[in-house]
């Protein structure tokens, strides 16, 4: 079976399995035989190579740009059977070295504290202390919430620029642009609009140059909202344009997605989360390598 076309007791099965073998510290790739015996098979071929050399711990491909010390933190939830799960994907440094995976119960309320010092610690034992931190977050920080972020920062006696950079990613309907030199189509690929204080709409499709020599999918923008939690360091184009790169790390397959894999990655880590009963096995390979994807 498909893992998204399955009834319960095949997903139940699907998840079971997966816990076992990472448990052992084994990444998995399940291929069902439809998609082997489909005559299209060869187009799936690419995705499932490029998923099983990012589970291996290889890099299909990285970011093209100068190599920063900075910690780029990811939070998104996903809800299951009625329970809310937080998951957190921990990107090393600017390039998008995957380096830490949390899957914890929402009801935690010390949760986001808990997974940023655990991703603060981690980081300053591999690679020495942040000079920048950028959370990627699911929706709009509480007031507690930025003032627990900057206790712990003074609790660790760690003085550096943050900035919460809210990601919507149901995508936007009401608010939207399109391009009048293309048949109204939608804005190329990276342009980004604002439609209010610190509030941005990101087109990322796969419109790449002004006359595209193929259709190009109307892919709908995404709603960004950028948030200083302690400024120096940082200016609004570095961190839109952040979210838009790291869009571009989906080792799912070869297809543009619009969405970081802050966020994507972490709201597929909150799902296993949640079938796992809560726990991610504590191990390398469950810790550090996209064996979700």
């Amino acid at each position: 079976f498909k893992r998204y076309e399955s009834d319960e007791t095949e997903s139940d099965s699907y998840f079971q399995i997966k816990k076992i073998l990472l448990d052992k510290g084994i990444a998995s790739q399940f291929v069902s035989p439809d998609t082997i015996n489909n005559y299209g098979f060869h187009y799936s071929l690419p995705n499932i190579a490029i998923a099983i050399l990012a589970k291996f711990g290889g890099v299909p491909w990285k970011l093209s740009r100068k190599k920063t010390n900075e910690l780029i933190v990811g939070f998104n939830t996903k809800l299951v059977e009625g329970d809310r799960y937080l998951g957190s994907a921990v990107f090393f440094d600017s390039e998008g070295r995957l380096g830490g995976i949390k899957g914890i119960p929402i009801e935690d309320k010390a949760a986001i504290v808990k997974g940023l010092k655990a991703a603060i610690e981690e980081y300053t034992d591999q690679i020495g202390l942040p000079e920048r931190l950028v959370i990627h977050y699911y929706k709009p920080p509480r007031k507690d919430e930025v003032r627990n972020i900057l206790l712990l920062l003074e609790g660790m006696s760690l003085t550096v620029p943050v900035a919460v950079v809210e990601i919507n990613d149901s995508k936007s309907k009401l608010d939207i642009c399109f391009d009048a030199g293309i048949q109204m189509g939608m804005p190329e690929s990276g342009v980004f609009v604002k439609t209010g204080y610190n509030e941005y709409l990101l087109f990322n499709n796969n419109r790449y140059q002004k006359n595209p020599p193929r259709k190009i999918d109307d892919e709908l923008p995404i709603k960004l909202r950028v948030s200083y939690v302690k400024t120096g360091g940082f200016n609004t184009h570095e961190l839109i344009a952040q979210v838009y790169e790291f869009s571009r790390l989906n080792w799912k397959g070869l297809r543009q997605r619009s969405v970081p894999v802050t966020t994507t990655y972490s709201k597929t880590i909150a799902e296993f989360s949640a079938h796992f009963e809560g726990e991610i096995p504590q191990n390398e390979v469950a810790n550090t390598t996209p064996w979700f994807i």
